[in-house]
């Protein structure tokens, strides 16, 4: 009984006019596109993996983006897929085209035996106003804050006793 297989000749994959580096190129290329989706597979990967397998990421988005912004913190804290939808700007996107919007007002507070200014959003709750604030956003002592759509512009002020000429671009839609 005999068995034969074919088999590559060489380092060159069986085909004469290749360089060895070159099927080696191409093997490492093909295996990189199997491992790697593109990114609206791996979103999609992502939001499939929320709490809803059996819905679309479109409905899961379009139904979040009903809720108030005030429950995205504690939406968050369900899984990893609500909280990289909370914070992504595609959720903004459907907020806007359904013309789900929340006055919000920031503020920043602080005191002259506090080492710096906080900011701060004042939300409105089911039955009151208050004030959460919001520690990753840093501000200076006498910055000059201007707003343009949803951006803020915080210029300038005192750090550590010293003027600065720092700027820093604050996305209101993201707290960031």
């Amino acid at each position: 009984m005999a068995v034969t297989s074919e088999t590559p000749d060489g380092s060159n994959g069986g085909d004469p006019n290749k360089k060895p580096e070159d099927v080696e190129k191409e093997e490492e290329e093909e295996e990189n596109q199997k491992e790697k989706p593109e990114d609206e597979e791996e979103e999609e990967i992502q939001y499939r993996s929320i709490s809803f397998p059996n819905l679309p990421h479109d409905l899961t988005e379009l139904c979040v983006a009903l809720l108030r912004r005030c429950n995205y913190p504690s939406l968050s804290l369900i899984s990893k897929g609500f909280r990289t939808l909370a914070a992504s700007p595609r959720l903004y996107d459907a907020r806007s085209r359904l013309g789900v919007t929340e006055c919000v007002l920031y503020a920043s507070i602080g005191f002259p035996t506090s080492s710096s200014p906080s900011w701060y959003i004042l939300r409105r709750d089911e039955i009151s106003l208050r004030l959460c604030r919001i520690d990753k956003l840093p501000i200076h002592w006498g910055s000059a804050v201007v707003t343009i759509g949803p951006t803020m512009y915080v210029i300038g002020g005192r750090s550590d006793g010293k003027p600065t000429s720092d700027v820093t671009l604050i996305d209101c839609r993201f707290h960031t």
